[in-house]
């Protein structure tokens, strides 16, 4: 296996409130697919995921505090919301940038979850969502940051069981 030739570069997001994140962009043709990385990983983990698709044109970003992007100080920083926060930034820099919403979205552990919450609370629409080993909770139990996420895979699920 042959991982691709990948451009690093950086999406500067911070005049929208956002952070520096570094994109690898492995080029490719067809459907354009943005990854996600889980915790404690960067964005370079896609590289031999990505080597295996045929038909795909990958990208992916380093998440707040991981890789090169930017590590904002403050704990506070680091809060669930704010993950899907800059989703949902690099969301609109990629649709401008390649002048197409992504086709799909693979995420995997906690970015999915962020993605979730993101899309749940704002209702924007997207074409495909992959969640890879995603953390989802149960809202009995959970503390409030899972309970809202368990609350908002709860209202996509039923959005999508609507006729």
């Amino acid at each position: 296996m042959t991982i691709p030739n990948v451009k690093s570069d950086w999406l500067d997001l911070r005049a929208t409130g956002g952070l520096r994140y570094r994109m690898l962009d492995w080029g490719g043709s067809g459907k354009l697919v943005l990854f996600l990385h889980g915790g404690s990983l960067c964005a370079g983990i896609w590289g031999p995921v990505i080597a295996r698709l045929s038909g795909v044109h990958g990208i992916a970003y380093d998440l707040r505090g991981h890789g090169d992007t930017d590590a904002p100080d403050a704990s506070h920083e680091y809060a669930w919301s704010l993950f899907g926060a800059d989703f949902l930034r690099v969301l609109d820099a990629v649709e401008e940038q390649y002048g197409r919403a992504p086709d799909a979205i693979v995420t995997h552990s906690f970015a999915g979850d962020c993605a979730l919450i993101a899309l749940a609370e704002t209702g924007i629409s997207i074409g495909r969502l992959i969640l890879l080993d995603p953390v989802l909770a149960d809202a009995e139990g959970a503390t409030s940051g899972a309970s809202r996420l368990a609350k908002g895979t709860r209202r996509l699920g039923e959005k999508e069981a609507e006729p």
